[in-house]
């Protein structure tokens, strides 16, 4: 039993020292990094549903340093079609966000932060009239996330960010209806991301580290009810004007190169 124990023991400690012992491993988590994200997209209305592809590109920026203040940015822009059955639609994405935060640790690094995001969601209808051939969801959001992050050698990590993102508002702009605002319930999504990053033992190469990051995204805009000239409308899918509840779900993969 005694035997028993102290292997355990020994196991034990070889484990901590192992850990522990990738502290001395200087992989660097700050820097520009700028690449392209290819995603699948699902956007449901009550009907129909649409589904495609995306594509575009994508620039981050990171400051991130062990027992530091954080701070970073994200932008992209992806392009696609999407379509129900004989109905097609062009899809066009703006993303903008910036966080603050601070990060905890040296081998393991845990950054919980918050910030400031923009989310532009365009359609263009292919075959509808002028008045209501585009149309764009515009949400303001504040992320409550965090990124953990684990360094097991000078040249790979691999890490996880979580983020809650609360509408703080939402609206519904349309092509024919100039400088009328359609307000959306405020609802909440979800942002999930797993970056993997890899460097060459090169000194030639010692500023420049690869990423790959799976990732998902939620969106979830409620419905409206708009009023002209006192006249209660609610506009059903299908007509011209669609503003019952949408929702969208959104997989996919990012390619970067980092620079520091």
């Amino acid at each position: 039993m005694h035997r028993f124990k102290r292997i355990i023991f020994s196991l034990f400690v070889f484990a901590a020292v192992d850990f522990f012992g990738a502290v001395q491993y200087p992989v660097n988590s700050s820097g520009l990094y700028v690449g392209g994200r290819v995603s699948r997209l699902a956007w449901k209305t009550p009907d129909p549903h649409f589904f495609g592809y995306l594509f575009g590109p994508f620039v981050g920026l990171d400051y991130r340093r062990p027992s530091h203040v954080y701070g970073g940015y994200r932008f992209f822009v992806d392009y696609g079609n999407i379509s129900a059955g004989g109905c097609g639609r062009s899809f066009e994405n703006i993303f903008m966000q910036g966080r603050l935060g601070y990060t905890f640790g040296k081998t393991m690094l845990l950054t919980p932060y918050t910030g400031f995001g923009v989310n532009i969601a365009t359609h263009r209808r292919k075959h509808a009239a002028n008045t209501c051939k585009k149309f764009a969801f515009v949400d303001l959001a504040v992320p409550v996330g965090a990124i953990l992050t684990y360094h097991p050698s000078p040249v790979f990590s691999i890490g996880f960010d979580y983020q809650y993102l609360p509408q703080v508002d939402s609206w519904e702009r349309i092509g024919g209806f100039l400088g009328i605002r359609f307000q959306r319930k405020v609802r909440t999504q979800h942002c999930v991301e797993l970056p993997i990053q890899f460097a060459f033992p090169n000194p030639r190469w010692e500023h420049v580290q690869y990423r790959i990051v799976p990732f998902y995204r939620s969106y979830h805009y409620g419905s409206v009810n708009v009023s002209f000239g006192g006249t209660s409308v609610i506009c059903q899918t299908g007509a011209t004007i669609q503003l019952e509840p949408q929702r969208a779900y959104e997989f996919g993969i990012r390619y970067e190169i980092a620079i520091w």
